[in-house]
């Protein structure tokens, strides 16, 4: 049997990340199509009525970002990660395989779409990462970084921040 030596290395997530930067690479087709058809009142959208709009969107972090939030979790050791608009899951694919190769810890994430969301927790099970990661289907603001306890110290807000404005796009507490 094959050993890894990170998690990132793993077959079915390196498979998974793959498909996924690679249909992120027809994100503007997508973008395009969503602004042609309410282009007047996108300002007017509700932070749901948004996230339904760009439901096609994966809106990834990029490879090198990826593996950066995988190195800062591994640097950081927190005891949950708490990821604010997962998309598809990629930048949560790379917090859940540093928690795994740190042995401890836990990835809370929120989507607020419900395709985005089903789509993510499919891959999560797929990858065999679903053991260290919760996903809540809901508005971010519903619930502090602190609702995982008083152990949450690392945050991460990967999608779109004006749904909730008081979080910062990192917080290391």
């Amino acid at each position: 049997m094959t050993t890894h030596t990170h998690t990132l290395a793993e077959p079915r997530l390196r498979s998974a990340l793959t498909r996924m930067f690679e249909a992120a690479t027809r994100d503007d087709e997508a973008a395009a199509r969503v602004r042609s058809l309410r282009p007047h009142d996108r300002g007017a959208l509700t932070a749901q009525e948004l996230a339904d709009a760009n439901r096609e969107i994966y809106m990834p972090i990029s490879a090198d970002g990826g593996k950066l939030l995988y190195n800062l979790v591994r640097a950081t050791r927190p005891a949950n990660v708490v990821e604010f608009g997962t998309s598809y899951g990629i930048s949560t694919l790379h917090l859940a395989a540093a928690v795994r190769d740190n042995g401890s810890g836990h990835v809370i994430t929120t989507e607020m779409n419900t395709a985005k969301a089903a789509a993510a927790r499919d891959t999560f099970t797929a990858t065999g990462l679903d053991d260290v990661i919760t996903l809540l289907r809901e508005t971010p603001c519903r619930r502090s970084p602190h609702h995982a306890g008083p152990s949450t110290s690392c945050s991460w807000t990967g999608g779109r921040t004006s749904a909730c404005p008081s979080y910062d796009s990192w917080s290391l507490t």
